[in-house]
């Protein structure tokens, strides 16, 4: 096939002038005219046969390869827009024959004119129907080309860590030899478009979506959850919780072992549990739904690579996929491990303990030399104390280079640290603002803000988040704020630059802890925490402890979960202790494999092998081996991976596996009102009118917001505690009142650490106002010097 962008023959012509009395050769000549000119429309849409070259040159493939310097797009989009380069050229050429160069520039140009378009309609066209949630969903897709095209629904990972549905705006492509940076747009070149290589290249396929700046890549993209669910029903969803538990049960800590969480291939184990489920006798009538004739190959792929999102996140993180590998970040403290296991708080408390002691006893020693009393005559004194070297037996040289030096520190607080400060605050919330700061550290605190907002986290996971809270976000303001204090109370400047770089090591101690050889080699409890909270995040506990909201969720009959669990929304439903240890034990819920297990882990405790047991038998492990001495006294102390080991109630899920409603495809309207997808093969026209509405909301639909935007609203929203008065009133309407004190603990503390994000900056702004101040003063005012 021949790559240039223009291998074109052959010329386009004009229209002939209307009938009126002409003879029968001439209208014959004219009818001939006509097929021909209809052939040559056939011929552009098929491809030209290039009379100058050996090759056939095939529009629709060439538009595969190449790319202009607006978008991609495949085979489908050149297919609609044929008629828009015909346009082109009779409106510009007059149907005149146009040369191979030409016939480029009015690609280049449609496809320009249609971007744009897109874009600029994008405001007045963001609200999804359900046929375009469709329509990207079940378009069959070549193979090499594309997944998306412009116009397409997708849902992409936000920086919070939350699926947000948002429109494919532009497409590029990168071949993976490529210099160029990740993401960017290739340039349009035709010497670029022909490669003489026999080799196929992989190429890398980005996006751009509304909702974000970023270029994502295609692998991180998915289908919506909406048009999934109204396509296939819930049944999906209802088994991955069944398997992201038995996920859990196989995963070990156990460096070696073949299910260690490092070596075990979770996507294997889940596309294993996929074919498992469609294949089994109680499945038949979703198996016969999933391969109807309506639903293509690719949507059925759609849907199999959305249901495994959870299991892809959990194998990047135990693979140290880029942007995942937990060695990459620097910010990790042995506050974050508390934060995210809930466990081994004994060197945190310990660290905690000493980073507020020595700033503490710096300002009870600076006090008891100098007290305050002394400067409270005027709100000028007091001023000078708190800004400006206040040492009554240092000479005026010697406090003037002092307070000169200080003014250099605040200068570079105020330029430097500050926004620092600021900036790794607004990221620890899961705001990416596009300044390179954004890793898996981030990734992680974003997670653990979803399992507390969602409240699945444990006790001990809400003590260490307070706890990481105040220790890296209050504390680290406070201490700089006594840094400046600190310093203004020696008159020599060497000593101002030994104590500013002192207090800043105090702050630090954290995360020297966590950098020694002894506390997490390879961080391999890190891994194991982001796993940890991947599972947090996509578990939905308060589902399945309560068979009303199960229900609920996913669209079931409350008739058919009759006899499943408890009855009502303060049973425990799925989790029940006793059935889980039983049902662990019952060879009906096992497979082959997992029988073979067992059985060689009973054997194991019997003959007392423990090496046997090592290898078959898996052992609880907790981070934090001193916690579990003291707190398994007090409290049902949950090892890692062991968190949801009551909900492993197999005879409960083998019953609620099966049973979800399934949609109306092509059949007639049903009794409940559900009518039919399709109408002779097509999506029905209705569906274009079922659209985004609040009423009646799509799932992870967001109206688009900047970075900074979101920044200052949540900001205030915390401040002013609107964001409160709104968690408790919904705690309120949903009869969940214990939450209600949880939601008043958690925002003074939040609301502590929002506030000295403020404070700090205007604390250390004016005092570098006061310190030229303080250059005057003693330059010009104090006369002891004189």
């Amino acid at each position: 096939m021949n790559k240039s962008s223009a291998s074109f023959s052959g010329g386009f012509t004009g229209g002939g002038n209307r009938r009126g009395n002409k003879s029968k050769a001439q209208q014959k000549k004219e009818r001939i005219a006509a097929r021909l000119e209809e052939q040559k429309r056939k011929n552009f849409k098929a491809g030209f046969k290039d009379e100058t070259a050996d090759e056939a040159f095939d529009i629709a493939n060439a538009m595969k390869k190449a790319v202009n310097k607006h978008s991609f797009r495949s085979a489908d989009y050149w297919k609609d827009k044929c008629e828009l380069v015909m346009a082109e050229i009779y409106e510009e050429h007059q149907g005149a024959p146009v040369s191979r160069d030409t016939m480029s520039k009015i690609i280049q140009t449609v496809a320009h004119k249609y971007t744009g378009d897109l874009i600029e309609s994008l405001d007045s066209d963001f609200e999804p129907s359900m046929k375009e949630l469709w329509d990207t969903i079940l378009r069959h897709r070549e193979e090499g080309e594309p997944m998306y095209i412009a116009g397409d629904w997708v849902e992409f990972l936000d920086d919070d860590m939350t699926w947000k549905l948002g429109k494919v705006v532009m497409a590029a492509f990168r071949e993976v030899e490529d210099i160029g940076t990740q993401g960017q747009m290739m340039p349009y070149e035709r010497n670029n478009l022909h490669d003489s290589s026999d080799e196929e290249k992989d190429i890398d396929f980005f996006y751009k979506v509304s909702g974000t700046k970023k270029h994502i890549a295609e692998k991180d993209l998915r289908a919506s959850e909406e048009g999934l669910t109204r396509l296939f029903g819930f049944g999906p969803w209802i088994w991955q919780q069944y398997v992201l538990l038995k996920l859990e049960r196989s995963l070990r800590i156990q460096e070696g072992h073949v299910n260690d969480f490092e070596n075990f291939d979770s996507i294997a184990f889940a596309e294993r549990q996929w074919r498992e489920w469609i294949e089994h006798h109680n499945n038949r009538d979703f198996r016969k739904h999933f391969y109807n004739r309506l639903i293509t190959d690719d949507g059925r792929q759609a849907l199999k690579d959305h249901i495994l999102t959870p299991f892809k996140l959990v194998e990047k993180i135990a693979t140290g996929e880029p942007g995942w590998d937990v060695n990459e970040a620097n910010e990790f403290g042995v506050f974050t491990y508390t934060n995210h296991f809930g466990t081994g708080m004994t060197v945190p408390l310990i660290v905690a303990v000493i980073q507020w002691t020595i700033p503490i006893l710096l300002l009870y020693f600076n006090f008891s030399e100098s007290p305050p009393k002394d400067y409270t005559d005027s709100l000028l004194d007091l001023g000078r104390y708190v800004f400006c070297v206040v040492d009554e037996e240092a000479g005026k040289r010697d406090t003037l280079l002092t307070t000169m030096m200080v003014l250099c520190i605040q200068i570079l607080y105020t330029t430097k640290v500050v926004v620092d400060r600021m900036l790794s605050f607004l990221t620890s919330l899961g705001l990416d603002l596009g300044l390179g700061t954004y890793n898996v550290y981030y990734r992680f605190n974003a997670m653990r803000i979803r399992v507390r907002e969602s409240r699945k986290e444990t006790f001990g996971q809400s003590v260490g988040y307070t706890l990481d809270l105040l220790m890296n976000t209050f504390y680290i303001c406070v201490l700089y704020m006594v840094n400046i204090f600190n310093i203004l109370q020696t008159s020599k400047p060497f000593e101002v630059l030994l104590n500013a770089l002192a207090l800043e090591f105090v702050g630090e101690i954290d995360e020297e802890f966590v950098s020694s050889t002894w506390w997490d080699p390879d961080r391999r409890w890190m891994k194991a925490a982001g796993i940890k909270l991947v599972l947090q995040v996509y578990i939905e506990k308060q589902l399945l402890k309560s068979k009303v909201l199960f229900s609920e969720a996913y669209n079931l009959n409350k008739r058919v979960l009759k006899g499943i669990g408890g009855g009502d929304s303060g049973s425990t439903f799925m989790k029940n202790k006793e059935q889980a240890e039983e049902d662990g034990r019952n060879y009906d819920y096992m497979t082959e494999e997992e029988r073979l297990e067992f059985d060689l882990a009973e054997l194991s405790l019997e003959c007392n092998n423990e090496k046997a047991i090592t290898q078959f038998q898996k052992e609880v492990e907790y981070f934090g081996s001193i916690d579990k001495f003291f707190l398994s006294s007090f409290c049902d102390l949950h090892g890692v991976f062991e968190q949801y080991a009551d909900y492993r109630t197999w005879s409960l899920w083998d019953r609620a596996l099966y049973v979800a409603e399934l949609p109306n495809l092509d059949g007639r309207t049903k009794k409940n009102g559900t009518q039919a997808i399709f109408k002779k093969g097509d999506i029905r026209a209705r569906w274009d009118r079922v659209t985004h509405t609040r009423r009646e909301p799509f799932r992870n639909f967001y109206k688009r917001h900047s970075a900074g935007s979101k920044a200052f609203f949540q900001m205030l929203s915390t401040i002013v505690f609107f964001e409160l008065g709104g968690k408790i009133s919904d705690s309120i309407k949903e009869g969940k009142y214990a939450d209600v004190v949880f939601w008043i603990y958690d925002a003074v503390f939040e609301w502590m650490s929002y506030m000295i994000q403020i404070i700090f900056p205007m604390y250390n702004l004016t005092g570098l106002i006061f310190g030229f101040f303080c250059v005057y003063y003693i330059q010009y005012v104090e006369d002891k010097w004189d």
